[in-house]
């Protein structure tokens, strides 16, 4: 017995070893598909910029590249796959997610009851179904731009089965169970909290029918009332004010009606069963192969499980599905087939039961099989043996794989916007001017306001791109965002899941123009307005003419006859405002009918919520420097004195002092920071939250922002 467990123990090692070594060299393969397209590239230029810093703070923190350092949604010093991405590069961490991949698939089947083989070809399924193995065969590439995404699956596998775990153990084992379940939940919560969304609902309902599944065991109710109890506990002392604080500030909450207009309902955005036109028919023959083999399931129940444990994890799905299918005129929230990401793993498993229980069916003697002929009986006998062990399933999905690896055709970079970007001569001197490389002040930001020919109805994020697509595939960079991030040039545009209200209200406000159609998670460029930008610490633009404020400096001919601008504005917020004189306001429209005032100088004026009831002096001798984890002021005064920084405000900042004692943050010019003082300044300011530290400085930002009608603002 112990020689049968210690051969199989080898055979399974030797598969694994296989997978391990088939995905490295896959994935090292095809380059062109890790951190794919812009949002694979921004990732990827934030996990290099931020991983430069030494803090190793376990929460969310600033990202002073994008959005005039906006809190960032993702943590990239907890993120395994990102360290994977440090040490080994891409391929490291798309092989690091497979493999998390496979173990999370493996140990779910086990707690739903699957057979040791199902799990196993489950495992790799979702592997090589979901992760850029194939170009054509992606269930939805999307999942896999970048892989912490990938991760966040992963993890909410694993909580789910150890919740399953803690119903069946006992003792140690049980308590095991708990800590690895509460552990997956903290970590994305912690490392990139706005998933939360899409994975909790299934994580919930894959939890109760795992208690159904184990309803028969002794204390399994006593362990769901633990489970329960811990849940509220949290949500009632910590998790609410921080998740709350996530989501709710937001501008997609507060401009919701704005935002209501993307597009009309469409199977296509529900599941990946209608991804067929767009990606290939990869999807589609999953989930008709995961429905056989849930029929299979339900029809002979192997372990006796009842249909609704296997029905309540697709609940969240349908009803998410038929909300969006009811609405008219859009939807400004996470489609519903990214709340289908959570339930691959149940469809790959269901689909490898089909799998494996097929093998089952072929017949086990050579009377069966019907042949008199002696070599042709002993080769069917021996394809027979072969396939009732099932081991051959697992080579021939290794064979096809290996096979369609190799033979896949692959896709030129020059077609990929902003992969690879290259460091054009524009790109070059910005780069020179005010990259964020350390060891200097602040020097400025960057705005891309260069469009595609005029367009009556408005633009659209889908216009801009396929604008930068024409000079990315004729320059090589598409000198936008994740372009310029690449060589660390900081730009006031961000591009995450949630976008800051204030930014999205300055933006569509003040920066574009009324007909421009915006998105949740993008702001677009349209309209110059020279003093607003020099007070948010616009030093240099990218514009198709040139532009009577600025200063041109640096110009690209285009093929086609249209030209890149780069121009220079002088006398910018480089941290250095120093208004002594302040108008005071009372609501978020006044504060930008305020800034829409193109003869308000901003270097002597500011706006305000909070009244100032103290002259303001000049202050001298002042610095401004951006790290990568933090920022840095110093200056002097004989008096008081405001300094506006070009930084995001949030009640999330956190100010260390090694000077003056009088220091104090105010919101000024609507979206940005002041900081006023008295006598030496010498702070280093922070944005960071945690679940255990300051879990409600968003939850803050969001009610400040309901108190000044920031809601209330005339629709764009």
């Amino acid at each position: 017995m112990q020689e049968i467990t210690r051969h199989r123990v080898l055979k399974v090692a030797a598969e694994l070893t296989a997978f391990f070594v088939f995905s490295a060299v896959a994935f090292m393969l095809v380059p062109e598909k890790l951190y794919f397209g812009m949002d694979g590239l921004g990732v990827e230029t934030s996990i290099q910029f931020l991983s430069r810093s030494h803090n190793h703070f376990l929460g969310l923190t600033c990202n002073p590249l994008q959005g005039l350092g906006s809190l960032y949604t993702l943590n990239v010093n907890l993120i395994p796959t990102f360290g994977a991405y440090n040490l080994f590069g891409a391929p490291g961490s798309y092989l690091l997610v497979a493999l998390e991949l496979f173990a999370a698939t493996f140990f779910l089947g086990k707690e739903f009851g699957f057979t040791p083989i199902t799990r196993r070809i489950g495992g790799y399924t979702i592997c090589l179904f979901s992760l850029p193995y194939f170009d054509q065969w992606q269930i939805y590439p999307v999942f896999n731009l970048a892989p912490n995404i990938a991760e966040c699956l992963a993890a909410t596998t694993f909580a789910a089965a150890s919740v399953g775990y803690s119903f069946r153990a006992s003792g140690i084992r049980r308590l095991f169970g708990f800590f690895c379940g509460t552990v997956c939940v903290l970590w994305i919560l912690a490392s990139q909290p706005t998933y939360i969304l899409i994975f909790a609902p299934t994580l919930a309902t894959l939890c109760i029918s795992l208690w159904y599944i184990n309803r028969s065991r002794k204390s399994t109710h006593v362990v769901a009332v633990i489970w329960i109890a811990l849940v509220a506990v949290f949500s009632v002392m910590i998790g609410w004010e921080y998740i709350s604080g996530i989501f709710f500030f937001t501008a997609s909450n507060f401009f919701t009606q704005e935002l209501n207009t993307l597009s009309k309902p469409t199977l296509y955005a529900v599941s990946i069963a209608f991804q067929s036109d767009a990606h290939g028919k990869a999807g589609a023959l999953l989930v008709v192969m995961a429905m056989l083999g849930a029929t299979r399931f339900i029809l002979f129940r192997p372990f006796g499980t009842q249909l609704w444990a296997l029905a309540l994890p697709f609940v969240p799905l349908t009803a998410c599905s038929l909300i969006y299918m009811g609405k008219s005129s859009g939807w400004p929230y996470p489609l519903p087939v990214y709340f289908e990401f959570s339930l691959w793993p149940l469809y790959t498993l269901l689909a490898a039961s089909l799998i494996d229980s097929v093998t089952n069916y072929f017949p086990s003697n050579d009377v069966e099989i019907g042949m008199r002929d002696e070599s042709s009986s002993r080769f069917l006998s021996k394809t027979r043996t072969f396939l009732r062990r099932r081991e051959g399933v697992l080579l021939i999905i290794f064979l096809v794989a290996i096979s369609g690896v190799i033979v896949q055709p692959r896709v030129s970079t020059g077609d990929i916007l902003g992969r690879l970007p290259s460091k054009t001569p524009i790109v070059s001197s910005m780069s020179d001017m005010i990259a964020l490389t350390g060891g200097k002040d602040f020097s400025g930001y960057a705005a891309n306001f260069y469009t595609p020919d005029v367009v009556k109805s408005g633009l659209s994020w889908g216009k801009i791109v396929n604008g930068d697509l024409a000079i990315a595939r004729q320059t090589g960079n598409s000198h936008r965002m994740m372009g310029l991030w690449a060589f660390a040039i900081p730009t006031i545009e961000e591009y995450q899941p949630i976008t800051n209200p204030y930014l999205y209200a300055l933006s569509t406000r003040v920066l574009s123009n009324t007909n421009d159609i915006q998105t949740r998670n993008i702001t677009l460029l349209t309209r110059i307005r020279p003093n607003v930008l020099r007070m948010l610490g616009v030093r240099l633009i990218i514009t198709g003419d040139m532009v009577n404020a600025a200063h041109a400096i640096k110009i690209m001919n285009l093929s086609n006859g249209r030209r890149l601008v780069l121009s220079e504005f002088d006398d910018v917020n480089l941290g250095n405002y120093n208004p002594v004189h302040v108008k005071t306001v009372s609501s978020a429209s006044k504060a930008l009918d305020a800034l829409d005032n193109p003869e308000i100088n901003f270097r002597n004026m500011a706006v305000t919520f909070e009244h100032i009831d103290v002259p303001l002096t000049n202050a001298e001798q002042i610095h401004f420097r951006v790290e990568s984890d933090k920022y840095t002021v110093r200056a002097h005064t004989d008096g008081t004195s405001l300094i506006v920084l070009p930084v995001q405000f949030s009640n999330c900042l956190k100010v260390d002092s090694r000077g003056s004692n009088t220091v104090r943050l105010i919101r000024t010019n609507f979206l940005l920071t002041g900081v006023l003082f008295k006598g030496d300044l010498d702070i280093d300011l922070s944005k960071r939250t945690l679940l255990f530290d300051d879990p409600g400085c968003r939850k803050r930002d969001y009610i400040e922002a309901k108190s000044i009608k920031l809601n209330g603002l005339n629709s764009k």
